[in-house]
């Protein structure tokens, strides 16, 4: 069982807009040292805020996912990616990625608004 909240809530989605998100998890061992993390990737946001702001929105979702997920403690990371497909030809893309500390996020008492 992947656990409650494995899947971002509604309230993410609709944050940004997305069309789709998807997750991965990945736990491996590099040189005698663990590294695990739960990568988003959300696809095509239509919230005009990603034009200008997408750092803080990165933020904010991966503050919600930290919260929301119920094994989140089990990992070292949440990576945001936001990927942007051109519409017109959809082989073309931008892709933005950010990375947060699941023990910043957890002790973070304030979260993003």
């Amino acid at each position: 069982m992947v656990g409650e909240g494995y899947f971002p809530s509604d309230e993410i989605l609709e944050f940004g807009d997305f069309e789709r998100v998807e997750v991965n998890m990945n736990r491996s061992k590099v040189n005698g040292e663990n590294k695990s993390f739960v990568e988003l990737r959300f696809y095509n946001g239509q919230n005009p805020a990603l034009q200008y702001n997408q750092e803080n929105i990165a933020l904010r979702c991966a503050e919600l996912y930290a919260k929301e997920y119920s094994k989140i403690k089990s990992y070292q990371e949440i990576q945001i990616v936001f990927i942007q497909s051109d519409p017109v030809n959809p082989d073309n893309f931008a892709m933005n990625e950010y990375n947060f500390e699941v023990k910043d996020l957890l002790n973070n008492e304030k979260p993003t608004p």
